[in-house]
This record gives structure tokens, C-alpha cells and sequence, in this order.
């Protein structure tokens, strides 16, 4: 099946099979720092290793969160299911007790405010649907110092009568802390012709509550995919393929990764750096980039694919983990993706985000597109 993957689409549409059961039905969520994460580091460097002659552990250090027991909210009589952002302090012991105050309508931000009017607690809604462990107060900073409760944004109702009507809201959450956890991420460099570098990039860690199937397992596998599939091939440009660890606590590992490249004194070499993250949202391929040869390129493959989408393009937004080796001077694309918005997206950070509900013919757009646009870079 491995030697096929380049060739046969039944050969990739197993592959995935049998990955995503191994990485997401049998390991399951996989933050890092986590023994189940540690698991999937060892399975994804023997992957790595029967495609690539060189695999290696990039360490990194950090503080680890997790959350003791289960998480409370309640509006009056209603409990409302709850996830706390990754990295949120614990409540005092009996919880916090107050009424809602909405802070910022365009964010949908709430705070619970004590009877002395003192805030004691951050409420957000989900951007997609119900609540994930990811709010926009963690995007933008994240030394918050009050506990985040994320719940679904179909309760927005419910807290605007909430508020309205000064109904007591109830909050718990007790965490904890561990200074010194360790994780990794994983390196595989195919040597081409030339020492000047094509980096890509998929992060293999999940948010606390989810195996993470489309975010960002199946895209971690179509990676390795074509890991295999350029093997074989005579490469003029080095390939170095990264599978990113600490992408959903704050981009640790490309941080850790790009630090390590600059200390080897070798981060020049990178010339192109393509980020893949959730590539099975849909069709579409949705594309930060300001390189317009790169972004020309894209479009012209799905031309002479004849893929069933288009693509979409973005000159500012976030380049997430490829935000580093942009930074060092690389021509960089992020690449996520869209076009079944309603059915998908509202997995996002989910429980619900299993291996079944990740469509192959999504993985192997990507796979055809990434492998097309991989041949035609090494012409640039």
C-alpha cells in the first residue's frame, strides 16, 4: 500500500482509512504534552521514516493546562454545556456567582459580574455552533487572567435574557498547571539537488477535547502522503516536511522549530513554506498568501484538475504555524478550506470530530492539488 500511494488513489483511500483509525478511533485527542499525543509522535515518525532518509524529534518546552474534573455553567435552572479556553485559571473553590454583562457585541462577549460589580469570569460564544475550547479573548491575549467559559452560540438567546432579566449565572472550573511538560514535533527532510528548502508544514496535536479528524488528522495524513509520494521522484529543491506539535496552545512547536533553524544557522535555506490546516472543510482551498506567482500557480491547477471548487485568496490573515519561517524571509501560503460550511465547520474543536466524518474525495483533492503545486515550485 506505502510504494502505491503516489499512483493509486484506492492505495491513498486506505491509507487514510487505516491512519485516521489509528490516530483518531484508537489514540484519540491528542494535545501535546500528553501521553496519547507522545503516542502518535512514535507512529507518525515510522511513517515518516519509510518515505524520508532523514527523521528527527525537534523538543520543545512549555507550561501544560489541564482541566480536573467537569466544568459547570448554569444560567438560573439550565446547565449549559461548557469548554473552557486551553490555559483558563480555576474559579475559587464554590465557583463564581453572578449576572451577565455583554461587552463586545461583534465578538460576543460576555462577563459574569459579582454582587460587588467586580467581573469574575469571561463568557464566549463558538464561532460555528456549539461550544469548542477557543475563544477570541485567547487569540488576543493570552495572559487573560479571569477563567473563560465557551459555550454554543445558540445560547446567545439564553444569555441576552440573561442579562435583560438579571439572572444568576453560576460558573466552576478547577484546573492545573505543569511547568515543565515536554513535547515534539517531527522533521523529515527528503535532500534534493539544491540546499535551498520547500518547508511543509501540518500540525499533528489536537484541541483537549477532540481526536481531531479534520482538524487536522486527515490533513497530517495527506502530508505524509506525499512525503511518500515524492520519494521516488528526483527533487531539485530539499523537501522538509514538519508535523507541528503545540500548533493549538500557541504555535509552540513552528516557534520551537524556526528557533532551531536559526541557531543551525540554516533558515535561509528555506525558500517556500506551504502550511496545511483543515483541508476537508470542503472544496475550496482558502488561501493567505501575498504572493501572487504562488497564488497564480494554485489557480492554474485547479483549472488543469478540473477540481469540483475554486479558490479563494486572502492577502492579510494569519499564517499560524507558518507565521515564523515568513517572518525569516520564505514565500509563504497557509492553506485551510471551506465549502461545506454548514455540515463540517461546526465540528471544528468538537468531540464530534471523528474519523467518519472526514470525506476521502476532500483528501484527495488536496493530495492532487499540494502534489502539482509541490512539482511546479521545484520549478520557480
Amino acid at each position: 500500500m506505502i510504494d502505491k500511494l503516489a499512483i493509486s488513489k484506492s492505495a491513498r483511500r486506505q491509507y487514510l482509512r487505516t491512519m485516521l483509525g489509528i490516530l483518531c478511533s484508537d489514540i484519540g485527542v491528542r494535545p501535546s504534552g500528553s501521553v496519547q499525543y507522545d503516542q502518535s509522535v512514535s507512529i507518525i515518525s515510522k511513517e515518516m521514516e519509510k518515505a524520508l532518509p532523514v527523521v528527527e524529534l525537534d523538543r520543545f518546552g512549555f507550561i501544560a493546562w489541564k482541566i480536573v474534573g467537569e466544568p459547570e455553567f448554569k444560567c438560573g435552572s439550565k446547565n449549559v454545556e461548557t469548554f473552557p479556553d486551553y490555559g483558563s485559571v480555576s474559579t475559587p473553590e464554590g465557583g463564581v456567582k453572578g449576572v451577565l454583562k455583554k461587552i463586545d457585541y461583534d465578538n460576543k462577549i460576555y462577563e459574569i459580574i459579582d454582587k460587588s460589580a467586580v467581573p469574575v469570569a469571561y463568557v464566549a460564544l463558538s464561532q460555528f455552533g456549539r461550544a469548542t475550547p477557543f475563544s477570541v479573548l485567547f487569540r488576543e491575549n493570552l495572559n487573560i487572567s479571569l477563567p473563560i467559559f465557551n459555550i454554543g452560540r445558540q445560547e446567545e438567546g439564553l444569555l441576552d435574557d440573561s442579562e435583560e432579566n438579571e439572572v444568576s449565572v453560576y460558573a466552576y472550573l478547577k484546573s492545573e498547571f505543569y511547568p515543565h511538560a515536554e513535547s515534539a514535533s517531527i522533521i523529515g527532510t527528503l535532500p534534493g539537488d539544491r540546499p535551498e528548502e520547500i518547508l511543509i508544514l501540518a500540525h499533528a496535536d489536537t484541541q483537549y477535547n477532540t481526536p481531531g479528524a479534520n482538524d487536522n488528522t486527515a490533513t497530517l495524513i495527506t502530508m505524509l502522503m506525499l512525503a511518500h509520494a515524492f520519494k521516488e521522484k528526483a527533487c531539485n529543491y530539499t523537501l522538509t516536511f514538519a508535523a507541528t506539535g503545540g500548533e493549538e496552545i500557541g504555535l509552540l512547536g513552528s516557534r520551537q522549530y524556526a528557533e532551531t533553524r536559526k541557531k543551525r544557522n540554516d533558515i535561509d535555506r528555506i525558500k517556500y513554506c506551504l502550511n496545511l490546516d483543515s483541508l476537508t472543510y470542503g472544496p475550496d482551498f482558502v488561501i493567505t498568501s501575498n504572493d501572487q506567482e504562488l497564488d497564480n500557480l494554485i489557480s492554474g491547477i485547479y483549472k488543469e484538475l478540473r477540481i469540483d471548487g475554486k479558490p479563494r485568496f486572502n492577502d492579510i490573515g494569519p499564517l499560524w504555524d507558518a507565521e515564523p519561517f515568513y517572518n525569516a524571509g520564505a514565500r509563504t501560503m497557509y492553506i485551510n478550506s471551506r465549502g461545506y460550511d454548514d455540515e463540517i465547520l461546526p465540528l471544528w474543536h468538537r468531540p464530534e470530530d471523528l474519523s467518519d466524518t472526514v470525506r476521502p474525495e476532500l483528501v484527495e483533492n488536496a493530495f492532487k492539488i499540494l502534489s502539482r503545486l509541490i512539482q511546479y515550485m521545484q520549478e520557480l
